[in-house]
């Protein structure tokens, strides 16, 4: 592993155990259910925005954790080879 990937993958999990990450994340994810609630059903265009937004919220946290975990991962899978 090379220093720039070990500091990224520190920086990465110093990032997702934040408070502030999680307070954004939650606040986006209550602000976007809330507008959702709030909107006509006709209007599918706003619906459809909504949930588009959740999609993209849940997919950078998982992306966020998949990168924090990786040098974890690549440990175990480092000793499962050696076995």
């Amino acid at each position: 592993m090379t220093f720039e990937q070990d500091e990224l993958y520190r920086e990465a999990q110093s990032f997702v155990r934040g408070k502030v990450i999680e307070e954004i994340f939650a606040r986006l994810e209550r602000r976007t259910i809330e507008d959702w609630k709030r909107s006509d059903p006709a209007s599918t265009q706003n619906r459809d925005d909504a949930y588009h937004l959740m999609r993209a919220i849940s997919g950078l946290r998982t992306e966020l954790t998949a990168l924090a975990a990786e040098p974890t991962i690549d440990q175990f899978n480092r000793r499962l080879k050696s076995v």
